[in-house]
């Protein structure tokens, strides 16, 4: 069906909107858009007005290929970057063909069958979140259900049901806060602080995305509450008369906060040139970023960075870095990156002043910390702990001995000693250091702990099958081993559950969903939960798996594998070349093991 006939059929089955030529409310203003609607409904107008003034010019002077339009969001791979908005009142606004629960359901796999992913909308009758739930369920949970800025336990109540769907993505359309009927509710719903809504996204247990963003401050909030997306909407200009177009915030709002959170518009979007409009002025519809890196939350290094003295920008998709790094103090959370601490251990000592490293709550990945002392020590380079991080005097140069043994790593080796707890004959790895540092060192304890044999010698490290079984594995220390150990635990006897792992969701895939969806398309029953799985074991048949991008997960599925009764397909393997390059040729270099 051409655009053409869409408008032709859809002319005989709207209500006030009859798709005449002249949109975007210029030929009913005062009577749309929608419900609230402000004055003369100019912030609608100016939405579409804004796109039609921003030019576009071609390059011809270039290679003449195929363009990749796929976009992967949150794990779902879209065909092109375009997505459908949350649409409620249907009957009111637009016709009785639909209600707001048939249309959601229309909607949802519409959109699935095409390609892209819908936004599905809210209402005060329960049932069409019921619906959608039902809808996201029958379709892989290729949607995202925004839930409207109800009171928090109406908001709780929808974001349980809309869970067990399985969604990519919760979001809210916090700009539906200006609607006067939801004010008028009891509880009122409406505006949400910073604190309610670092609540709601902890709800969430998937990647939360604000909608209704219009300034650099509000995205920042947004960002500060824990949002891995954001929508630069104001709601269709039908909230507030005069409001700006989106077009006209939606640069310097991507220059704030490009890089930190996936970034989306709408508003008065009407074309293809529309859309390359958008993605040209920072719209982050448009993946132009490898990996899972800019989804990771960089705030907390990055504002102690500005405030010592440098600055950043993202544009194109990159990080520009300017200005010099000062000595004094500084303060960092521990329970999101030992990386951002290692960092400013690595950094501090150069300075020309001293300086003091403050670290705030629980220190998740403490092996690590200590591989950076250890590495400081090395270079001659002088910390201090204190009870709180550490005092670092300044002026210090690095001094490296003239030869440096690197050791093993247990990262890249607890895919081996796993495949081992899976052999009679079992898998010896050498190059390890006996007394590491390494917080994955613990993949020998959490082994044992499961049943295999473990035998620590000079010549290596062994592992080999014993009466595999359940356990439970704390992810807090260990984030980057779940994946394998989880691969394990399919292949033992009984239940193994994973705990503390809200971290993993912050890896370059959400790596508790991308577990689970390995183990699942290999046959095991597995649970995801907001901060962990649970992984019944009873064996694997095998399949095909998406690495989804994943280094970690492509080789967990090698572990799988080689449990497997039948033959394990691992699309994108390639991933494994960020940590392990090899990791293909070692693995066919084992033995094949004879089944007795």
């Amino acid at each position: 069906m051409t655009y053409q006939e869409v408008l032709e059929q859809a002319r005989t089955c709207m209500g006030k909107c009859h798709a005449c030529p002249v949109c975007n409310g210029l030929a009913c203003k005062n009577a749309i858009p929608g419900p609230g609607a402000k004055g003369l409904g100019t912030g609608a107008i100016r939405n579409y007005q804004k796109w039609q003034e921003l030019c576009v010019n071609m390059d011809t002077i270039c290679e003449n290929g195929d363009v990749d339009t796929s976009y992967d969001f949150f794990g779902h791979k879209l065909a092109i970057p375009v997505m459908a908005g949350p649409v409620g009142a249907v009957t009111l606004h637009y016709s009785d063909k639909h209600d707001d629960l048939s249309y959601n359901n229309v909607l949802v796999e519409g959109c699935a069958n095409a390609g892209i992913i819908a936004f599905t909308g809210d209402g005060t009758n329960p049932a069409v979140m019921e619906a959608t739930a039902e809808a996201l369920r029958a379709n892989g949970g290729c949607g995202v259900p925004t839930v409207k800025p109800w009171n928090l336990e109406t908001v709780r109540q929808k974001m349980d049901l809309v869970k067990a769907a399985d969604p990519c993505a919760i979001a809210m359309d916090i700009d539906a806060a200006g609607l006067p009927f939801l004010k008028g509710l009891n509880p009122p719903a409406g505006s949400k602080t910073v604190d309610q809504l670092k609540e709601i996204a902890a709800m969430a247990g998937k990647p939360f995305i604000l909608k209704g963003i219009m300034t650099v401050r509000g995205a920042q909030k947004a960002v500060e509450a824990g949002a891995a997306a954001i929508v630069v909407s104001n709601h269709g200009g039908r909230v507030l008369s005069g409001a700006a177009a989106t077009a006209d915030v939606l640069p310097e709002i991507a220059d704030a906060v490009g890089g930190r959170v996936k970034i989306l518009v709408d508003g008065g979007i009407r074309s293809g040139t529309d859309i390359f409009r958008a993605l040209a002025l920072g719209a982050d519809a448009v993946f132009l970023r490898e990996g899972r890196l800019p989804e990771r939350p960089l705030e907390p290094l990055l504002s102690e960075l500005v405030r010592g003295g440098m600055m950043f920008r993202s544009e194109g998709g990159k990080l520009f870095c300017s200005g010099k790094l000062a000595p004094g103090e500084y303060t960092l959370p521990g329970n999101i990156s030992s990386q951002y601490i290692s960092a400013l251990l690595f950094a501090l000592p150069r300075l020309a002043g001293d300086s003091a490293l403050t670290i705030t709550g629980a220190r998740e990945s403490e092996g690590y910390i200590a591989m950076t002392e250890n590495a400081l020590a090395q270079s001659g380079v002088r910390l201090f702990k204190t009870d709180s991080g550490y005092d670092i005097p300044g002026g210090q140069t690095y001094a490296l001995p003239a030869a440096v043994k690197v050791e093993g790593d247990y990262s890249s080796a607890a895919f081996f000693l796993c495949m081992g707890a899976l052999s009679r004959c079992g898998i010896t790895v050498s190059g390890l250091c006996a007394d590491s540092a390494q917080g994955d060192r613990a993949v020998l304890d959490i082994l044992r702990a499961m049943g295999a044999c473990v035998e620590e010698a000079a010549a290596g490290i062994t592992v080999r099958r014993g009466t595999l079984h359940g356990a439970v594995i704390d992810a807090a220390p260990v984030p980057d081993l779940i994946p394998a150990l989880c691969a394990l635990a399919a292949a033992a006897e009984g239940e193994t559950r994973v705990v503390n792992a809200a971290r993993l969701r912050l890896k370059e895939s959400d790596r508790l969903a991308t577990t689970a969806a390995m183990l699942a398309s290999l046959g095991a029953p597995v649970e995801e939960l907001p901060e962990g799985l649970i992984v019944h074991g009873g064996g694997l048949r095998g399949g095909a798996v998406s690495a989804q991008r994943d280094h970690r997960i492509a080789m967990a599925a090698a572990v799988a594998a080689c449990a497997c009764t039948e033959t394990v397909t691992v699309e994108g393997w390639e991933c494994t070349n960020k940590s392990y390059p090899r990791f293909g040729e070692d693995f066919n270099a084992l033995k094949r093991e004879e089944t007795p």
